[in-house]
């Protein structure tokens, strides 16, 4: 279960076989309404990414960092990093300088104890996005 307070809630996290482990800090809780990112390009779709965008900072790996393996395509602006192990799409992060810099994008569909029915989900269109 997630610790909170009224405004931010800890979440733990990772990958199946345990390999990568983090924690992460969102506010508001997303119980509290706080907007998770769907996105209907070919790699989101095949993975069914739920998206939460964060600052590097309420990101605390307690495993594995490191060891993820990004996978990018088109202009490989993002790296879609997924278990070397397990194969569990993780996380995404910057390639490209200026580009989502300083942020992390945490599969939320990784997180303990979330009910994924419940949340506020933005769907992007990225299938219609020109690179």
């Amino acid at each position: 279960m997630a610790s909170s307070s009224d405004d931010t809630a800890t979440y733990k996290g990772g990958c199946h076989c345990g390999k990568i482990s983090y924690s992460v800090d969102i506010s508001p809780p997303l119980d509290k309404g706080h907007e998770v990112v769907g996105c209907n390009c070919s790699i989101c779709a095949r993975n069914a990414y739920l998206f939460v965008f964060l600052k590097e900072d309420a990101v605390k790996f307690h495993s594995g960092k490191g060891e993820a393996i990004p996978y990018t395509f088109g202009p490989a602006r993002l790296g879609h990093n997924f278990c070397p192990k397990c194969g569990t799409s993780v996380f995404g992060t910057s390639m490209q300088a200026g580009y989502y810099e300083g942020i992390i994008a945490v599969n939320v569909r990784t997180l303990e104890d979330v009910d994924l029915d419940s949340l506020k989900v933005n769907i992007m269109d990225g299938k219609s996005t020109v690179l």
